[in-house]
Parts: C-alpha cells; structure tokens; sequence
C-alpha cells in the first residue's frame, strides 16, 4: 500500500481510533492517551492533531481537556470573549490550544507584527514578567485601535497569558498526527500483518513483546510458536495467524537463523532433530542455539517432546559434529544409515527416549519464557485468572494512566529478580530487590526496600505467583510500585479480601441450605465480615451485613464448601 495515499477521512480507523484501540499506534498507545480517544471520538484528522497538543500535563490538569471534549460533543456551549476570536479558534472548539493560535491573536486583534507576536508567545511561555506586561500595553493598544473595548482586550489578553503556557506547535502535532493516522488505518485494515510488523520490530524488547502479545491476544490474533520449518528469521503472516520470528529467539544470532533457512532451502524441511544437527553448520547453530529452540518449541514438528529432546541434544550434536567431521575429511562411514534413509531420522535408531516423559505445562511455560522472554503456547496465571481480578485493584496495563502515590494491589508472575545495595540512614549498606511483576495484560517494575524486604524476601521468588500492594511511583515516564505488602496466591483471600458478600435468591430457598450457610461461616472464624446480598421474589435487593459471630477466614477451603452448597458464583470478594 502507498501510504501517501491513504484518504484521510476513513471511518474504520476512526472507528478504531474512537475505540481506544490503539496500542502500537504511533503516539497514541499509553493508557492515558488510549482513555483520552474514547473519551474525544475523533472523527476529524483536526482532531488527531488536538488530541496530540491536548495529551500533555499543562492541559490535562488544567481542564482545557475537559473543556475541549464537553464542547466537541455539544455538551458545553462554545463562546468566545469577542466575535474576532471565533474564526481563530473554531476548529479547537474556543480552547486556545495553539501557539500559533497565540501569535494569529496577537497579529489580527492586537496589532501586532509576526514578529512581535512570535516574541510575545515565547515570553508567555517562559514565564518571562517584565516582557508580558510590556506586550500587554502594545496589545491592548492594538485592540483598541480594532474596535475592541479596553476591558475586553485586557480578559483577551489574560486569556492568552493563561493559555499560552500549555500550547503546543501545531505544525509539530499535525506532523505527529499524519503518522499517527496512518498508523491506525494500517492497524484497522491490516491488523495480523501490522501486529506482525510491530512484533518484528521490538522482537529484541522483551517489554513490548510481551504487551504486544497481549493486544493480539485482544484482536483475536494467534500467534504461532517458532518452527525451524516454518518461520522466518521475522515474524510473518500465515493466513489469519503470525508466525513467530526465529530471531527474536534468545541465544539465537541472524548468522545462525540465517544458516537454518540456507539449509531448509537447499535441502528441503528437516524430518528430525537430528537430521537439522546434520544439515546445519554447528560452528553457528551450536548446543546453546539448539537448547533455545528446544525450550520455545521449534522443534515440535519433528516427532519428538521437548523433553526428549533435551535429554539427547548433547549426544545429538556430538555424533552430528563427527558426520559433518567425517564427511569434511572424506571419509565415509560404513555403519552409518544412508543420508536421507528411514533409519536416519528415526531416533530410536541412536537413542532411547521413549521412557522420558514430557515436561508438565508449568515448566514447559517456564522454558518458554526462558528462551523467549514470554508464553507461547498458554499463561501460567489463566486459571488463577478469577482470583487475580477478583483481588486486584489495577491490571498493568493501566498503571501508566495513574497518578503518582496511588495505592495499588496487583497480583501476578514474579520474573527477573534482582538486588542490589543501598546505604542506609546507619551508613551501613542495605540490600533492596527490584523485579518484575507480569499479569495477564502486561508488566510493572516493583521495588522493595529495606524494611519491607526483611518480611517478605522469601515470597518474592522466580516465578511464584503473588499479590503486592504499594504506592505508584512515576519515573521517567514509567511506572513502578513502591512494595508495602505481599501476599502469596494461597493466602490472597484471606490476606487481601476486606469482606465477603454472599449472594441469595429468596425464591425457592431451603431451609437446609440457610443453615448450611450459616453452619460454613462459623466453622471458619476469622476477621472478614459477611454481607448477604438477597433478592426477592418481587425483585427488592437487600443487601445485609451478618453479626460478629459470622466474621469468617475466607480460605480456600471457604470457598469451596460455600460453593459446595450454593454452585459457583454466589460469592463476591471486596477488597
């Protein structure tokens, strides 16, 4: 497609735009900016051009945002100090949103030279008291002179003064936007190869695969595992699905994905692992490169389990280096099957691995995350999705959106511990740990200090599932929680949950089961209080808070005895 002919007027990407679907659109995928377009709709290319200048602090926390969007939709009237503004700053809804809308107030209602007007904004903007109040006289004056009255020209230029700290260069934003456009009507109309092209661009960032996965996974878009017969070095479209880039393998250089694909296209698809030890140059591909593969799935088209795999790789590569050797030399040998025989690519021919059994799903995942930075094939927190969402007050993905020193509590996968020193109040040095937390949408940088660290260091383990409460920290643009609490995913209901709402239907309720309800609460004594949520056959709610005696511990086993009674669904965690 030429993207200099992209119309600019097309309504699935204003659709998608409006949506606050736009994760990997240039400029427009934070949360934040992603809230702001449900919040705008845009449907005019002026409009990307002002969600752009409006996406920064001044504006946000000036409420020229909230302005701008009640007046877009109608819900405020737009008004103007006097008639003369109306042309300049129709478009952005009466906001002076530009500085270029500064400078044209400047020239057409004051009087000033361009010039003039170019000095004014960058004083405004700067802060600079003497040269404004010097201005100010000269606009007025100006204005005056136009057929404006004096009091009219001093709110102008009060307007101006308030307004010219937070513009913006249009020409800048409407640079931005085209791009941004652009972007999103690839997006809307191309979305497995966009998505695939993103992939292929960050697939050396860990960071933005794994929230880039997440959107896929949104959109509906499988993404298959790396195949040594199938991939590319990048990742590709294959119909309706991505296929994973063997570049972004970990451990795997373009001079080894490169030799693999010469190989495959000179001889044709490898039938065995041990056939590809055979084919390829093991100077380039070398045991590392293979263990890699093994963890991510490349090889699973061949026959045998990962498992199987690594067990035999070392012997694998051994006897294939002394092939290659052999054959290097010139020398044949007679006891070898004949290149391209049944006996070749059948392992058992080498190797007994029948016995060994495959990896669970847990380590599976893990290896995949070893070898990839992520989870191909599932996600170890799909099944404790409930709970996570039940618990947790924010997902990851909309952390960014958030102001700093908000309590938070997330639960998620811990990855990529580490700890380092810091000199504390003593002067001695103390140790604090940073590592990641990943839920189901994305991941979040955490810090423990001192004092926290001391209480939960052996909680905060590779891989181990848990709940972190704490204060968000904003750095550089980036999230990251200051860690309070932490709780293990055993004990997150008992831990976290505040109190427990227990959800009734008057209509045909046994008295059988309002004792075993009753008999559940007291015979698991805690601190969480209960509320019964009731419905009436005349459709009344009545919600109820249960006395001391009921104060329950909402464990596990809790939940399962309630649900024993009652089904799933009738219990509802507030946290």
């Amino acid at each position: 497609i030429d993207i200099q002919k992209i119309p600019l007027n097309d309504k699935e990407a204003f659709r998608l735009l409006s949506r606050g679907e736009t994760k990997g659109v240039f400029q427009l995928e934070s949360a934040g900016m992603r809230d702001l377009e449900q919040k705008l709709k845009p449907d005019t290319f002026e409009d990307i051009i002002a969600l752009i200048a409006l996406y920064r602090p001044g504006p946000l926390k000036s409420h020229m945002v909230d302005d701008y969007i009640l007046r877009k939709h109608g819900e405020s009237p737009t008004t103007y100090l006097h008639p003369s503004l109306e042309p300049i700053l129709k478009e952005t809804n009466g906001v002076i949103l530009y500085q270029e809308q500064v400078m044209r107030v400047a020239n057409r209602l004051g009087g000033l030279t361009l010039s003039d007007a170019d000095a004014l904004r960058k004083s405004m903007g700067k802060k600079m008291v003497d040269l404004v109040k010097q201005y100010r006289d000269q606009f007025i004056a100006g204005a005056i002179k136009n057929g404006i009255k004096q009091n009219i020209a001093n709110e102008i230029y009060d307007l101006l003064e308030f307004f010219a700290g937070y513009g913006f260069n249009k020409s800048h934003s409407a640079a931005y936007a085209m791009t941004s456009y652009r972007t999103a009507y690839l997006k809307a109309h191309y979305p497995v190869e966009y998505m695939a092209a993103l992939l292929t661009t960050h697939r050396h960032v860990t960071d933005k695969i794994v929230e880039y996965f997440g959107e896929c996974k949104r959109m509906e878009i499988e993404i298959a595992p790396p195949d040594v017969n199938e991939s590319e070095s990048i990742f590709t479209v294959e119909g309706k699905k991505i296929r994973f880039g063997l570049s972004a393998v970990k451990n795997v250089g373009e001079a080894g994905v490169k030799v693999i694909i010469n190989a495959r296209a000179k001889g044709g698809k490898f039938r065995s692992f041990f056939e590809f030890c055979e084919r390829v140059d093991l100077s380039t591909v070398d045991k590392q490169v293979m263990e890699s593969f093994i963890k991510c799935g490349a090889f699973d088209s061949l026959g045998a389990h990962r498992a199987q795999l690594m067990a035999i790789a070392d012997k694998a590569i051994r006897i294939a280096s002394q092939k290659q050797s052999d054959k290097q030399a010139g020398q044949l040998n007679l006891l070898a099957p004949k290149a391209g025989s049944d006996s070749e690519t059948n392992y058992s021919a080498y190797f007994d691995i029948n016995k060994i059994p495959p990896w669970s799903q847990e380590e599976l995942l893990k290896m995949e995350k070893e070898a990839t930075g992520l989870y191909i094939t599932g996600h170890p927190l799909v099944k404790y999705e409930k709970v996570i969402k039940e618990l947790s007050s924010h997902t990851t993905e909309t952390l960014n959106s958030l102001d700093e020193e908000v309590d938070v509590k997330i639960g998620g996968i811990v990855s990529d511990v580490q700890s380092n020193l810091r000199r504390g109040g003593n002067g001695k040095s103390e140790k604090r740990l940073i590592f990641k937390l990943r839920d189901l949408t994305g991941m979040i940088d955490a810090i423990v200090y001192p004092d926290e660290l001391k209480r939960h260091q052996d909680l905060i383990q590779e891989d181990k599932i848990i709940f972190i409460k704490g204060k968000l920290s904003i750095r550089q643009g980036a999230a990251m929680l200051k860690v309070r609490e932490v709780a293990p995913l055993e004990h997150a209901y008992e831990e976290l949950a505040r109190s427990v709402t227990i959800n009734l239907s008057v209509t045909g309720l046994e008295e059988r089961i309002i004792q075993g309800v009753k008999d559940i609460l007291q015979t698991h004594p805690g601190n969480c209080p209960v509320f019964i949520y009731i419905t009436t056959p005349e459709n009344q709610k009545i919600l109820m808070k249960t006395g001391t005696d009921f104060i329950v511990s909402p464990s596990q086993r809790f939940i399962e005895d309630i649900e024993e009674i009652l089904g799933a669904g009738h219990l509802k965690f507030n946290h």
